[in-house]
Formats: structure tokens, sequence, C-alpha cells
């Protein structure tokens, strides 16, 4: 499974990578939500974790955005 983690909290995002990942999922980490967006608009993802407080933009902002 191919996860997308949009997380500005380093600690909390290597968390759940390393979680992730010993699941047997391949994790792509971004803290950035305007980032997020275009990474989402090249690849596929099967799952996205959006934190919805951002810095820069909300997380609801790059799930609307990356439709």
């Amino acid at each position: 499974m191919k996860i997308l983690i949009v997380e500005d909290e380093p600690l909390i995002a290597r968390s759940l990578k390393k979680l992730l990942e010993k699941k047997g999922c391949t994790v792509t980490w971004e803290p950035s939500g305007n980032e997020a967006i275009e990474i989402i608009k090249k690849e596929d993802f099967d799952r996205i974790i959006c934190d919805l407080m951002l810095q820069d933009v909300s997380g609801f902002d790059v799930i609307e955005d990356s439709k």
C-alpha cells in the first residue's frame, strides 16, 4: 500500500512513517501542504494521512485542491 503523510510536525510524521513501514507500506512524507498538493497531482496513493492544521494551508485545502 502506498501512503502519503502530510504532517508538519517531524516527530509525529517519523513515528507514523516508521509504524506504517513496519506493516509493509511504502510511505512518502511531505511537511508542506502546497508541496503535498503537487505530489498528489503527479502520483497515485492508496491512502493520504493529512494533518488539518498545517503551516502553509489547511488539510482541507490539501484534499480539495488535489482533486
